[in-house]
C-alpha cells in the first residue's frame, strides 16, 4: 500500500494492525513498509488526531517501547526500536505540544534508554535492529523540538551516557549517532562548560569502576564504548576547549590501558 491509497474509513484498523507489527522480524515489511508508511501518515497529514494520539501512545506503552526491556538479546528488541523511531517521527512533526506532553515523552526516553541492554545494530537475517541509534535519533528530534529548554540538557546528558554505559561494545555506529544529541544541544546554544563538565564527569564514574575492576570484561567493554564515543564527538564539534579535554582523556586512557604493552 502507498500513501495514496490510504483507506479513510478503515484508518483505524491499518493503524492496529501496523502497530501489531511494527517490530515484526521480517525486515521488509517492518523497516521496508510499516515504519516508512507510519513516517509518512505522520508527516503529510493523513493522520486525525486521535489517531496521531493512539499511535504515540500506543508506542510508548509497555507493549512497545517498553516490550520485554532489559532483555540482553531477542526480537523484542525490533519492537521497542522500531516505536523509538515512530515516536521521534511524531515529536518531529507535533510543534504545538504542551510541555506537560514533552516532558512525559522525554523522561520515557531516558528510562527507555537507561533500561535497553540489547544494543545490537544489524541481525542476520532479520536487518536493523539499532536500538541505541533509534534512541538518539528520538533524543535529537526532542533536543530540536519546540519545547526544549536548556536546562532540559541534563536530561539528554544522562540519556547519553546511559546509552552507551553498557556491558556490550556497539558494533555499528551507535557512538556517532550519540554524537549527534551533544551536537543538537550545543546548536540549541547549551553552553560548552555544560558538555565539557559532562565530558568530567563521566570519565570520573569510569574511573570509580575501572578501579573497582580492573580488566574485567564488563568495565573493558564499558570503557571501549566510552571511549569510542568520545572519539566520535571529538570530530564532530568544533570547540577547542571541549575537543582538548576530550583529547587529554583518551590520551590518559591509551597510556592506562597500553603502556605496559609498548614498554
Amino acid at each position: 500500500m502507498n500513501i495514496n491509497e490510504w483507506p479513510t474509513e478503515e484508518g483505524d484498523e491499518w493503524i492496529t494492525w501496523m502497530l501489531e507489527h511494527i517490530g515484526d522480524v521480517d525486515p521488509e515489511l517492518r523497516d521496508g513498509c510499516i515504519y516508512p508508511m507510519f513516517g509518512e501518515l505522520i508527516h503529510k497529514d493523513r493522520l486525525h488526531n486521535h489517531q496521531k494520539e493512539r499511535i504515540l501512545e500506543s508506542c510508548m506503552s509497555r507493549s512497545h517501547l517498553f516490550y520485554r526491556v532489559g532483555e540482553n538479546k531477542g526480537d523484542g528488541v525490533f519492537t521497542r526500536s522500531f516505536s523509538a523511531l515512530v515516536i521521534a517521527e511524531i515529536v518531529k512533526h507535533e510543534q504545538e505540544w504542551e510541555r506537560g506532553q514533552y516532558e512525559g515523552v522525554l523522561n520515557s526516553c531516558v528510562k527507555y534508554l537507561e533500561k535497553e541492554q540489547d544494543v545490537r545494530g544489524y541481525v542476520e537475517n532479520k536487518g536493523w535492529a539499532h536500538s541505541i541509534a533509534h534512541g538518539a535519533d528520538l533524543l535529537v528530534a526532542l533536543v530540536e523540538h519546540s519545547q526544549f529548554r536548556k536546562d532540559d540538557a541534563t536530561l539528554f546528558l544522562q540519556a547519553v551516557r546511559d546509552a552507551f554505559w553498557k556491558e556490550d561494545v556497539f558494533t555499528d555506529d551507535e557512538e556517532e549517532r550519540l554524537s549527534f544529541v551533544i551536537e543538537a544541544l550545543l546548536k540549541r546554544d547549551v553552553a560548552p562548560s555544560t558538555v565539557t563538565k559532562w565530558v568530567k564527569e563521566t570519565f570520573a564514574s569510569l574511573e570509580s569502576l575501572w578501579n573497582d575492576a580492573p580488566f574485567s570484561i564488563s568495565a573493558f567493554r564499558i570503557r571501549t564504548n566510552v571511549l569510542h564515543f568520545m572519539k566520535a564527538l571529538f570530530f564532530r564539534v568544533d570547540m577547542p576547549d571541549l575537543q582538548r579535554t576530550i583529547k587529554q582523556y583518551l590520551e590518559e586512557w591509551h597510556k592506562r590501558v597500553y603502556q605496559n604493552l609498548e614498554n
